[in-house]
């Protein structure tokens, strides 16, 4: 039988010992990247069923490998395993989309099974944008009160990247690295045409986009 792949991001070796015997023990086969950027790779080439993700690595660091996976998943479980504990941290990586957020005082054997508890339960996400209006997190489906229709495309991967957000400024440059990969003045101007017929098609809900001059965009939704 096949083991489940973990995609297991981390740059200190002695800590991938550690925690891939554990995970080994139950069965997983674990698939080591020691980069963020590395990361992102196996995770588009494997698909694996779990991510664990520490946060201050090469390349991207774990929040950025964590926003960019959920732009195009939001069902595979992310583990957050890391040595940064304050809770500003642990309140980003939850805010992103991570099913847990483990600091490295706990136990690897608690890490493989934290693994295995997520696998057993994760169910998909919604954001709640007003009384009557929902934005399906899974299928892309916007529904403000009675009308109903489906994001797609990069209107669909930025009105995620600000949900996971809420309350924190997006930057212009994570969205236009989100959508396109590459940065060109032009790009910009696109990016402005996307967030303004995102904020048309939110329109009677209680959610605005609000934009930080220079700097990017927030998502903001009224209790």
């Amino acid at each position: 039988m096949e083991r489940l792949k973990i995609l297991y991001a981390e740059d200190d070796p002695l800590t991938v010992m550690e925690v891939e015997e554990q995970l080994n023990a139950r069965g997983f086969e674990v698939i080591v990247a020691s980069d963020g950027v590395k990361a992102l790779e196996l995770f588009k080439a494997y698909q694996p069923a779990a991510v664990i993700l520490d946060v201050d690595m090469p390349g991207y660091d774990g929040f950025e490998v964590l926003q960019l996976i959920r732009l195009t998943d939001q069902s595979t479980p992310v583990i957050i395993y890391s040595s940064l504990g304050d809770a500003s941290c642990q309140m980003r990586g939850l805010d992103s989309g991570a099913q847990t957020y483990l600091v490295k005082n706990t136990t690897p054997a608690v890490v493989a099974a934290q693994v295995q508890r997520c696998l057993s339960h994760f169910d998909g996400d919604t954001v709640r944008l007003g009384r009557d209006s929902f934005f399906d997190l899974l299928s892309g489906e916007l529904r403000i009160e009675r009308k109903m229709e489906k994001l797609v495309g990069l209107e669909r991967k930025f009105f995620i990247l600000l949900c996971q957000n809420r309350d924190r400024v997006v930057s212009r440059d994570m969205l236009i690295r989100a959508g396109w990969d590459k940065d060109d003045y032009k790009l910009h101007l696109q990016l402005n045409k996307y967030i303004s017929n995102l904020r048309h098609k939110i329109m009677g809900s209680a959610a605005r986009i609000v934009t930080d001059k220079f700097n990017g965009y927030m998502l903001k939704i009224e209790e």
